[in-house]
Formats: structure tokens, sequence, C-alpha cells
């Protein structure tokens, strides 16, 4: 760098005022925290939403951009989705809960799928909601639960057969 440039650098600095700072993103410096997830996930200026996750991959506080979907959302919070795993189906029920008039009601309920079909459908996010991503996994019967069904049968009836006699 020349000096006449790195004159002109110093120049520049010394004119800006002494209250000048980095622009904050969101309500990040006002938040302390301790063993819980909390993610921002918002354009530079953009305003926020503070939305609480709740589900068995992923819970924390997120603070989203206005604008976001909620599917966006869902995928943020790391939802796997409804795939099949080692020993059975998933179903993957999403519900958003609002606060009005001191309780909390369900404002939007879908299964997993659903919320991917009907984007139409989406609530608007807004500051305190709830996200609730509930996961059920129905497993299918097995040849060893089969077996152990089996042998618990047999052993009832010779039970009952040795009461008998």
């Amino acid at each position: 760098m020349s000096r006449i440039a790195f004159a002109c650098l110093v120049a520049a600095c010394a004119l800006l005022p002494a209250s000048a700072s980095a622009q904050v993103v969101g309500r990040l410096g006002k938040v302390q925290t301790s063993g819980v997830n909390y993610a921002t996930f918002a354009e530079p200026g953009e305003p926020t939403v503070r939305i609480l996750v709740l589900g068995d991959e992923m819970n924390g506080i997120f603070e989203v951009g206005s604008r976001m979907r909620l599917d966006e959302l869902v995928a943020l919070a790391g939802q796997n989705g409804p795939g099949a795993v080692q020993e059975g189906r998933r179903e993957v029920k999403i519900r958003v809960l609002r606060e009005t008039d001191g309780r909390r009601e369900a404002i939007y309920e879908s299964d997993y799928e659903w919320l991917l079909m009907e984007p139409t459908r989406y609530p608007e996010l807004r500051d305190g909601d709830i996200l609730s991503i509930e996961t059920k996994i129905k497993r299918r019967i097995n040849w060893r639960d089969g077996l152990s069904i089996l042998s618990s049968l047999s052993s009832i009836v010779l039970i009952i057969d040795r009461l008998a006699r």
C-alpha cells in the first residue's frame, strides 16, 4: 500500500464519529445462553421473530427473518422427515402453537408429507410461536419378535396343561 493511500485511510478513519459501531442483527446482543441452542437466521437489517422449537432431533430458540416460511424453519431445525428407520416407519407431526388470550392454541397442524404439499396453508410466523415436531416410530414385527411371541404363548399353553392335570 502506498503512503498516500495509507494516509487517506487514516484520515478517513479519523473522520468517523466516535459512536460508530458494527450493525447488530436481531436481538442477539440481549441473549445469554447456557446449554440452550440459540440460532439466528436472518438477513442483515431484516426484522426477526423468535420461535421456540421443541422436537426430537433439535430443541432451541430460533431467531429467524420475518419472511421465513414454516417448511424452511422445519429444515433448519434438523427434521429428517418421515423416511424409513432401521426397525419401522417414522411418522412426523408438525404443530405451530400461538398464545391467544393467555392460552396456547394450535393454529397449524399437519403431517410432514402434507406440510410439503400445502405451502399456501402455512401460517405467518410470529414472535413467541412454538413449533412442535413430534416423531413416532411404528415398528414392524420381525421374525425375532414373532419367535418371542410364539415362545411366550407356548409357555402359557404348557403351564395351563400342567395345571389342568
